[in-house]
């Protein structure tokens, strides 16, 4: 992360860890507040917080990044800044992902997040990122066994 952190800001880039690391009652709080401002939805609540105990923040992998302080985090908004672009588009050479991207919405079960990056590794972010998959689809497709996924730039995805 720290590398991942230094290498934006060499390109003159401003980078604030928005949250890090999220302890089980840290995410009960975030999920019941999310639940409260949805009228007890906890399905909709769990699209946009995770419920306690299933969080990324919760294993230390995750982080949110932005490039200021947001009261609302707006993602139409996040990833026109210079910092999302130049992340996402460098982030598997930290191992680094997008956790959450657009249009997956459907597969990860969580809103597109441009803020959310998730530690993998750097041989399975690099296949992750250049096949444009998520972690679920990348799971689906090779399981835990991360020693069977072609990781060359040419490589794609079966099925």
């Amino acid at each position: 992360m720290q590398e991942f952190v230094q290498g934006a800001r060499n390109q003159g880039l401003n980078v604030l860890l928005a949250s890090g690391y999220r302890s089980y009652s840290d995410q009960t709080w975030l999920f019941e507040n999310k639940v409260q401002q949805y009228d007890g939805d906890e399905e909709v609540a769990a699209t946009i917080v995770a419920r306690p105990g299933t969080s990324e923040h919760q294993t230390g992998l995750a982080a949110d990044i932005t490039d200021d302080y947001y009261e609302l985090k707006q993602p139409e908004v996040l990833e026109l800044t210079e910092l999302y672009k130049w992340m996402s588009a460098h982030c598997q050479e930290y191992g680094f992902i997008v956790r959450f991207p657009k249009g997956k919405e459907d597969v990860t079960g969580i809103i597109y997040e441009p803020w959310h990056f998730r530690y993998v590794g750097v041989e399975a972010a690099t296949f992750i990122m250049e096949n444009n998959l998520t972690l679920e689809e990348f799971h689906e497709l090779y399981g835990d066994d991360i020693a069977e996924a072609p990781v060359t730039p040419a490589a794609t995805p079966a099925g």
